[in-house]
């Protein structure tokens, strides 16, 4: 038990990890509900393995995903070694095994958040995102970091986050 709010929690370690093998790890844990952080957790090795556990449990797993968006992508890329035509599959493949809430990273509008994590298209990419999520009924939030690129239009960030959808704004200082 966890003190006296009545939650019996289960604590993997980053070490047991590499032992998961089909499922075998997450069946042992209790709880129903999970986040994948990381790092970036689409990059773990194994990551769309266990997403396929998921998918085939009978018990009823749900789970959310922080992540930067970097697969947002409208061509073919690869997830381990499954090969998606395009982020909409990727999308499809995440809600058809329980994922209903996507934490994006985005630290600003347009250019600032593409310089700011170095990828050009990125902003526009998660925007994408954002939209699809929407349509497939999944919860989305954002996590951004307070700097010195985005400081003087945080109201302006906020409120096209809102008009997006967007359900939580989570701002790190």
């Amino acid at each position: 038990m966890f003190g006296n709010l009545g939650l019996n929690l289960s604590v993997v370690s980053y070490g047991d990890i590499d032992n998961y093998k089909d499922g075998e790890l997450i069946g042992t844990i209790s709880p129903s509900d999970f986040l994948f952080t990381g790092g970036e957790p689409t990059l773990f090795k194994g990551f769309t393995g266990l997403v396929e556990f998921f998918r085939g449990s009978v018990k009823p797993y749900r789970f959310s995903l922080f992540t930067n968006g970097w697969w947002g992508l409208e061509g073919d890329f690869t997830i381990d070694s499954r090969n998606f035509n395009d982020f909409t599959e990727f999308m499809d493949f995440l809600t058809g095994a329980g994922f209903y809430r996507l934490i994006l990273s985005i630290d600003g509008l347009g250019d600032d958040h593409d310089v700011i994590r170095g990828e050009k298209g990125l902003f526009q990419r998660n925007m994408n995102i954002i939209r699809y999520a929407k349509e497939k009924g999944v919860t989305v939030e954002v996590q951004s970091i307070l700097n010195k690129r985005n400081i003087n239009y945080i109201q302006e960030f906020l409120d096209y986050l809102k008009e997006y959808g967007v359900k939580m704004i989570s701002l790190g200082v």
